[in-house]
């Protein structure tokens, strides 16, 4: 694991955590874009658009890999909020593990980070909703796990390595809702 990569995972769960304490509510599912330019290595975000269950939710987190594919990132880190997206997707299954998960990606390998939690109901955030205090549990590593399909389509479309227009890509997701931040060169 790189020091970016660590420092992404850091700031993703703590994101997660200040998110949940004052709103309740989950980040939305995310990829991180890095290359192997040593001055310059992280290129930016995206984050998934709102979507309905089932099969909109699938589609929309597999769209995430077109960016990074059209920029060709060498490496990306993938984040979501494991039950919050079972849930989307329609898994069934009683209940599913609460846990913020970061998946760090090359063309070949890939490493998945569980960043379990229990959460208890905290107190109601401005607008009335109820908010979530998360205890986080030890971080556990998997090598080569198996994926949702939806995360392994998003893996598939990054490693196609599209050709295309950066600028028209972005103008594209943002019009279909999703947030792109581009790193700025100093």
């Amino acid at each position: 694991m790189t020091d970016l990569t660590a420092v992404i995972r850091n700031a993703t769960v703590q994101t997660a955590d200040q998110l949940m304490r004052q709103t309740g509510f989950c980040p939305p599912p995310s990829v991180h874009m890095l290359t192997d330019d040593p001055d310059h290595p992280y290129l930016g975000f995206v984050s998934c658009r709102l979507f309905r269950r089932g099969t909109d939710a699938a589609t929309a987190v597999t769209d995430l890999g077109l960016l990074p594919s059209v920029l060709r990132a060498k490496r990306l880190l993938v984040t979501w909020e494991d039950c919050d997206l079972r849930t989307a997707l329609q898994q069934t299954g009683v209940s599913f593990p609460t846990a913020v998960v970061t998946l760090e990606a090359t063309p070949s390998t890939q490493t998945l980070a569980w960043h379990s939690f229990d959460v208890r109901v905290g107190p109601r955030s401005p607008a009335g909703v109820p908010t979530a205090v998360p205890r986080w549990q030890p971080t556990t590593y998997e090598t080569n796990a198996t994926l949702l399909p939806c995360i392994t389509g998003l893996l598939d479309l990054w490693r196609q390595a599209r050709d295309g227009n950066a600028g028209q890509t972005i103008k594209g997701l943002r019009r279909a809702g999703y947030m792109v931040n581009l790193a700025t060169r100093t």
